[in-house]
């Protein structure tokens, strides 16, 4: 039987979602490592950032941090423009 509400996986919760890796760990993440994990995510897939199993974007991530850095915010803003985040 399917559980209610569904089991999610904390441990690998970033495992297939680099993007969201880099922004969880903010403090030591470099803006060309983004940049780079970005424009690799992209080459793939359309612009349109990707929500995680919580339903949560990179911007959800970088922004719950208790110290958010401007600059990799700008970094997404770069990539994921105003019109897509609607």
């Amino acid at each position: 039987r399917d559980s209610f509400p569904p089991k999610l996986d904390v441990v690998h919760r970033f495992d297939s979602h680099p993007i969201h890796k880099l922004c969880y760990y903010a403090s030591t993440t470099t803006k060309e490592e983004l940049r780079q994990a970005i424009a690799n995510h992209q080459s793939l897939t359309p612009v349109q950032p990707v929500q995680d199993q919580f339903g949560m974007t990179p911007f959800h991530v970088l922004l719950s941090s208790p110290n958010p850095r401007q600059d990799l915010l700008l970094v997404l803003l770069e990539y994921y423009p105003p019109s897509v985040l609607d």
